[in-house]
């Protein structure tokens, strides 16, 4: 259980970069515009 939940959380810690990365790419994309 411990090690299913740790990988849980490394996920959701994964998904929430990568939603940061695309919200920063659309501020520097519309800086250019």
């Amino acid at each position: 259980m411990y090690a299913n939940s740790r990988n849980f959380m490394i996920i959701v810690v994964n998904i929430c970069w990568g939603l940061v990365g695309i919200v920063n790419f659309n501020i520097e994309d519309g800086k250019v515009l």
